[in-house]
């Protein structure tokens, strides 16, 4: 089944894209992505940490926080890949169908630009 990224996270996609280019990011290079996700509800949470970690993500940053009153938590989950718009909406795509499953909240993706030898 195909799930369709949602519009603003393909306008993030293309603004983090244009700002690695803009800062001579050599995106031939491997470097990790890291996607942020959070929610209310820990069971709910750890089980999506389970599966991206099945599908090769490494799971890192587990943290319980509180805001206003409202504690929720929060993990990163890290891939090694080239950056691309098909890697990205590959990985998106996987991680948008897991969220739909589990009702977790998706808040976005950065990356190291810490060069690995390949």
């Amino acid at each position: 089944m195909s799930i369709e990224i949602p519009q603003d996270v393909v306008e993030m996609n293309q603004e983090i894209l244009s700002a690695l280019k803009a800062d001579c990011v050599d995106l031939s290079r491997k470097y990790t992505v890291e996607h942020h996700f959070s929610s209310s509800n820990f069971t709910l949470l750890e089980k999506l940490a389970v599966e991206l970690f099945q599908t090769g993500f490494e799971i890192i940053d587990p943290d319980e926080i509180e805001e206003e009153g409202v504690r929720f938590f929060c993990f990163d989950a890290l891939k090694l890949c080239r950056i691309s718009d098909e890697t990205l909406s590959e990985q998106q795509q996987k991680i948008f169908e897991l969220l739909q499953k589990f009702h977790v909240s998706y808040d976005g993706w950065g990356v190291d630009t810490t060069i690995y030898e390949e």
